[in-house]
């Protein structure tokens, strides 16, 4: 049968779908004449060594030679291929950088031909590994990072922050202005993982130099700018208030950001759906619309990102859907704004249970004493 199917007629096919599964191996594979001259290898072998197939065409192996592999583990490799047509051990091999690397080698003589299969399963390993330790260290830096609480006789402010990965691109920032005034930026970057952490690390490092945190509009216009010249096709959805336990006041921006909720006296609820200013890193000059609003004692606000209300269970039904009923019940029990924030976050794991979750989430709650 594989007579019939390797005829002439079918070679350029055979060679076409071999080249295919070649290229998409994770090992490298070499072939080379009997004169151990290279005709071919696959991507892998490219991109682990640096050599590109015009670089090693009609070259020998020896190019990969690290001069760590003693000569009698050569003499056994020549001796096994020699003697049963196959060889399978270890060499020390080196890259186009001169990286050194023990590598898992296979080998046969296949008529006028030596196949040769790097296994590269090891180093992918120790990479991935490097990679996993290299994450677990960025999380416990952006967890560091993270703002503390508050918790005064005027104030109390709380919040839940979770990422999709190890590293995230939800923001936020609480900042204390004085004795009375209290700046909370709460901001969703677009994408996930290393990038929108970059991000969210520069956008951190511009709201501390600033300064001036009761300047809404030249703060977020800061932020637009610093944005826009990374040129990187990311944005910034967020929302940045400023309470004022004094003046009984919040003045805020919500630039295209999931609208804040307000839970008055009564524990009725009210979504804050004022005007919307525009997606920060889009437009060079956007226009930004501050709202300012009276506050009360006993008022709460529940600000969060997409990730929470764009959160599907396994009916593919968004958690927006349930938020409003799951909030008259957490309120009919008169809880205090951490409790409402974390009773949230359990409804939310509960909704999604079965589900994966797609987006980073952050969920902040203001309490005015």
């Amino acid at each position: 049968m594989i007579n019939e199917i390797i005829n002439e007629k079918n070679k350029n096919i055979v060679e076409f779908i071999f080249r295919i599964i070649a290229d998409e191996a994770i090992n490298g594979i070499m072939i080379t004449d009997l004169e151990g001259n290279i005709l071919w290898v696959n991507k892998s072998f490219e991109e682990n060594t640096g050599y590109k197939l015009n670089e090693v065409f009609n070259k020998n192996p020896r190019i990969l030679k690290s001069g760590l592999t003693k000569k009698e583990e050569y003499k056994k490799l020549w001796d096994s291929i020699i003697n049963n047509g196959y060889f399978e051990g270890s060499i020390y091999n080196k890259n186009k950088n001169n990286k050194i690397y023990k590598q898992n080698v296979k080998i046969w003589r296949i008529e006028k031909y030596f196949i040769a299969i790097i296994d590269y399963k090891e180093r992918l390993n120790k990479i991935e590994k490097e990679i996993k330790t290299q994450f677990y260290l960025a999380q416990k830096i952006q967890e560091r990072i993270l703002p503390k609480t508050i918790n005064t006789e005027n104030i109390k402010i709380d919040y839940i922050y979770k990422s999709l990965n190890e590293i995230g691109g939800d923001i936020i920032e609480i900042l204390k202005i004085d004795e009375h005034k209290i700046g909370v930026l709460v901001g969703d970057i677009s994408g996930h993982g290393i990038p929108a952490a970059m991000i969210q690390i520069m956008i951190k490092t511009i709201v501390k130099e600033f300064r001036e945190y009761e300047d809404i509009e030249g703060l977020l216009l800061d932020i637009n700018k610093k944005i826009l010249e990374l040129d990187v096709d990311m944005f910034l959805t967020c929302f940045y208030g400023v309470f004022n336990t004094k003046n009984m006041t919040l003045e805020y921006v919500n630039c295209a950001h999931p609208y804040p909720i307000l839970i008055d006296e009564n524990n009725n609820l009210q979504v804050l759906e004022e005007k919307n200013s525009p997606i920060l890193g889009l437009f060079d000059s956007p226009n930004i619309i501050k709202m300012k609003i009276s506050i009360s004692k006993n008022q709460k606000f529940i600000i969060n990102t997409d990730g929470v209300l764009e959160a599907i269970n396994i009916k593919n039904e968004e958690f927006k859907e349930y938020l409003p009923g799951i909030l008259k019940d957490i309120l009919e029990k008169n809880y205090s704004i951490h409790s409402i924030i974390k009773n949230i976050d359990i409804f939310l794991s509960l909704h999604t249970v079965g589900s994966e979750q797609e987006d980073d989430y952050s969920i902040l709650g203001v309490e005015v004493l």
